[in-house]
């Protein structure tokens, strides 16, 4: 098994290279019902027919939303200033 981890990671971080900090995973078997062989009760799952959706930095993938960097501030109760809110959007 640690070799299946080692290629899922290089494969992992090759998209993060190709797609600029973003990756969208679609699982196998999309909307399918599948049967769990880990119980004796045979409990079923549905697989979702949505992709899940990472990004490397301070960036909602999925509405698009990018985030300044925490300040310390923004963590103490004795601040004044506002927590960390969305960056402008820049222009694309």
């Amino acid at each position: 098994m640690p070799a299946e981890r080692e290629r899922v990671i290089e494969a992992l971080e090759s998209a993060l290279r190709v797609g600029q900090g973003r990756v969208n995973i679609y699982p196998e078997n999309q909307g399918q019902t599948t049967f769990s062989e880990a119980t004796a009760q045979e409990k079923t799952w549905s697989v979702p027919d949505f992709a899940w959706r990472y990004s490397s930095d301070l960036h909602c993938a999925d509405c698009d939303i990018h985030y300044s960097e925490p300040t310390p501030a923004a963590f103490s109760f004795n601040s004044r200033s506002a927590p960390a809110r969305p960056a402008a959007a820049s222009a694309a």
